[in-house]
């Protein structure tokens, strides 16, 4: 399971609140263990337990640095996106799940976060070797799929790649 968060893994913010409250305490002092040991970065990954929630790990995305005021980019979504893939096929893992990475505090537009998210989902295991079989992107709230432009994107995608 994916985090989005800040720099200071602060967990105070939409998913990573959710999570913080649902899985238990355990997981931000984990956070907060990692955070102290390395200083980190916008664009980082960091791993802990699951706490109480069904998920073998949690990844810790940092996509906002409030200190330094910098936001969720292109960069930073496709490099937290394939950094969780390496690390779920390092542990093994067959499933990943993501939240719409930076959407929440980070305020980066839904459709972008989404295009961005899956374009770098479909290079990551077209050229690398995955042990995952399902990735999964969730959206928060009242969002539904129909929000999003897929039908066009889905087109351009098979146009780009010339899938039939």
């Amino acid at each position: 399971m994916v985090s989005s968060d800040d720099t200071y893994l602060s967990m105070r913010g939409g998913v990573s609140r959710g999570i913080r409250r649902m899985g238990g305490e355990e997981i931000y002092k984990e956070s907060q263990d990692c955070r102290i040991l390395n200083a980190l970065s916008i664009g980082d990954v960091v791993v802990t337990s699951a706490g109480n929630l069904p998920a073998n790990k949690i990844f810790h995305g940092t996509v906002i640095d409030w200190q330094l005021e910098l936001f969720p980019s292109k960069k930073i979504i496709q490099k937290v996106v394939h950094d969780c893939l390496i690390k779920a096929n390092h542990y093994g893992y067959k499933t990943i799940v993501f939240p719409l990475l930076g959407t929440g505090a980070g305020c980066l537009n839904k459709q972008i976060a989404w295009e961005i998210m899956l374009k770098q989902i479909i290079m990551d295991l077209s050229t690398i070797h995955q042990t995952l079989i399902e990735v999964v992107i969730t959206l928060y709230g009242r969002e539904t799929l129909s929000d999003l432009n897929w039908k066009f994107f889905i087109n351009e995608m098979q146009a780009k790649w010339e899938i039939k």
